[in-house]
């Protein structure tokens, strides 16, 4: 409970593998007055053993494991690898399912269509639920805008030698005027109205389905071959589920089912198990909401119907239960939509990542910057050693936040003697990180290479990108910049 900062869980259900629980642990940036290294790598020699980040286990044996690499690769949450711990127990999945997926050593898994399987719905389960709110809580703790360097560098990427397969690699973050083209004017932002504060209780005093009724119950439809989020009103603690002391539990089950088949039969089938019809991912209850999103199987055709009864556990409650009775009906499934074919453009705009400068602290002149305890407090590690911090999503480099506090910088600067010449070093230094990093990070992306890197005990390790490039840059490659390259552009920018 020091280092954990909160725990939620995910229930999965499904007609192929069965049921399985997943419990999520999101670790602090900062525990037990230690600072965030301190922190991480007590982190990491305690809970992480041998690098396990995402264990399977089965009756409280762990038979398999994925490293970090899932989290970054797959529910691409780069920024919370080395704060989470993902507990999957797999005791409730179907025997079929789960002698195909271990084996009897339980050292790994076994390869196959089983465990291929898994790891692409678990990673489809994490990423729609809290863990994503999460990461973006992260992620908005240093991501602020600014555009106090875009007129440099857009200046500077004008007349680089860009051709049109390099400017298809970049995302369209800013863009580059080429040949005079508009520029989008910003939404302005739509403010939200404050929550009402929510009080948390340790056992449900209400619970409600939100949705409108049709008659008696409530209808829900579910388009075939998509999914819904059904949400359920309480006013019980986050933790309810996952508690170790007297947890509760919610139970969902089939009580009539009207198929509308091809003989137009409407009397109720037999469905004893509900993952026979619908793939069901239950939630952790969060601000006094629970969702639980359903799928329909290939089992199930439009106009099939499905009378089902959600029972959350409850000493509050008449007979140990709330319970609420709603209907699901299969509709048609949205139409596709055809891309639309765009018209050529004359001109032709290049996207870059964005430039970000970062500070030791804040300063009142300085509007919009961010600072390293924004960082830190987002679990990055950011001092007089670190250059710049890639931010990437989804393999697209977004930005490149650039440290402006950095011992390097300030060993060169050291040396200058005006005002004008320190400004100098500095869009030098922005434009030598920036670009060198950008062009860098294409190009291994283009060549598809991967990086590792070994361990003390001759181990491979898995290096994401954008963090091999972090480290290279604090290997004196910003200061070989600095000393033979900068010059010469600071005679340019002169």
């Amino acid at each position: 409970s020091e280092y954990v900062e909160t725990k939620f869980s995910e229930e999965y259900d499904d007609r192929r593998m069965g049921k399985m629980k997943i419990t999520v642990y999101v670790f602090k940036v900062r525990a037990k007055g230690k600072n965030l290294k301190e922190t991480k790598k007590t982190v990491s020699n305690e809970y992480f053993r041998n690098k396990m980040q995402v264990l399977f286990a089965m009756n409280g044996q762990v038979h398999g494991h994925y490293t970090s690499e899932f989290i970054s690769r797959i529910l691409k949450f780069g920024l919370l690898k080395d704060y989470l711990l993902i507990h999957v127990d797999c005791t409730d999945m179907k025997l079929e399912f789960r002698s195909e997926l271990f084996r009897a050593s339980r050292d790994r898994f076994r390869e196959g269509e089983e465990s291929s399987y898994l790891r692409r719905k678990l990673g489809d389960v994490l990423k729609k639920g809290q863990l994503r709110d999460i990461f973006k809580q992260r992620k908005d703790r240093f991501s602020l805008e600014s555009v106090e360097d875009e007129a440099l560098l857009k200046r500077l990427a004008e007349d680089l030698p860009i051709d049109k397969e390099l400017q298809d690699l970049i995302k369209q973050t800013f863009e580059l005027d080429q040949k005079g083209g508009k520029k989008k004017k910003p939404k302005p932002p739509n403010p939200r109205p404050p929550k009402p504060p929510f009080n948390p209780k340790r056992y449900p005093s209400f619970f409600h389905i939100d949705a409108k009724n049709s008659g008696d119950t409530p209808v829900i439809m579910v388009p075939l071959g998509g999914s819904k989020t059904v949400q359920f009103d309480s006013d019980v603690e986050s933790q309810y589920f996952d508690r170790a002391d007297d947890p509760g539990d919610m139970e969902i089950g089939v009580m009539t089912y009207t198929p509308n088949g091809s003989n137009g039969g409407d009397r109720p089938g037999t469905v004893n198990d509900i993952s026979d019809i619908f793939s069901v991912s239950r939630k952790s209850p969060q601000d006094g909401k629970i969702k639980v999103v359903f799928e329909p199987t290939d089992e199930m055709q439009v106009g099939d119907e499905v009378e089902i009864r959600a029972d959350l556990t409850s000493p509050d409650a008449p007979n140990g239960v709330f319970s609420q009775m709603f209907r699901i009906k299969v509709t048609e499934p949205p139409p596709k939509k055809l891309p639309k074919e765009k018209p050529p453009k004359e001109d032709e705009k290049l996207g870059l990542p964005k430039s970000r400068r970062v500070f030791k602290h804040g300063n009142g002149n300085r509007r919009n910057i961010s600072t390293w305890e924004e960082f830190e407090s987002a679990g990055i590690e950011m001092d007089h050693a670190v250059i710049m911090h890639p931010e990437v999503k989804d393999d697209v480099l977004e930005a490149i936040y650039i440290n402006m506090d950095s011992k390097v910088l300030k060993d060169f600067k050291s040396q200058r003697l005006s005002e004008e010449q320190n400004q100098l070093a500095d869009q030098g230094y922005i434009s030598a990180v920036y670009f060198h990093t950008l062009f860098l990070y294409v190009i291994t992306k283009n060549k598809n290479y991967s990086i590792v890197q070994m361990n003390g005990d001759e181990s491979l390790r898995d290096v994401e990108l954008g963090e091999y490039l972090k480290e290279l840059f604090q290997s004196n490659y910003a200061k070989f910049l600095l000393n033979f390259k900068i010059r010469k552009l600071m005679e340019g920018l002169g």
